[in-house]
């Protein structure tokens, strides 16, 4: 998350994002997977072999919490939201 925090070239790091990753072992087949479409599978029925992936969802904003609860004691310093938002 360092380097991904980096990459944005905003000077925040990995501390100023909040992000949330889930870990999952399995897949089912879809209504949008082409052997659902051709009748070959139904849709629920869980995919065979690894399936493992992870899916990680990252805030557009910085860690709020922390601005808020700084702003409160005034103690936010030259820090501000900061948007990840193009």
């Amino acid at each position: 998350m360092e380097q991904y925090a980096a990459n944005f070239g905003k000077g925040i790091e990995s501390k100023d994002l909040v992000w949330f990753a889930k870990i999952e072992h399995s897949r089912s087949f879809d209504h949008t997977d082409r052997a659902v479409q051709l009748g070959e599978q139904q849709k629920g029925v869980v995919k065979t072999g690894d399936q493992t992936h992870i899916h990680v969802i990252v805030s557009r904003t910085e860690n709020l919490r922390e601005y808020v609860e700084g702003k409160k004691t005034s103690c936010t310093g030259a820090r501000t939201p900061i948007t990840l938002a193009p």
